[in-house]
């Protein structure tokens, strides 16, 4: 389950209507795993599962997925 405890219910019982951030990315994390836990692409890194849930969702509220810049980093022996 990716919402938090909702400390007190009796007053903030608003809470269970709204999602933090934090509890949005957990979702999208959950739902990538589930959804493509039996399918081809279920060997595919968690990372390449979240974009194609992402893919899917983004455009729900017109927003596009922006690719990542990746850089390589040459490791080098540390003092």
């Amino acid at each position: 389950m990716s919402k938090m405890t909702v400390v007190n219910e009796e007053w903030e019982a608003e809470k269970y209507n709204e999602l933090a951030f934090v509890e949005f990315l957990e979702m999208v994390g959950r739902v990538a795993d589930a959804t493509f836990s039996e399918t081809d692409i279920a060997h595919e890194p968690l990372a390449r599962r979240i974009e194609y849930v992402l893919d899917a969702i983004l455009p729900l509220v017109d927003v596009e997925r922006q690719e990542p810049v990746v850089e390589e980093v040459d490791e080098t022996e540390s003092d």
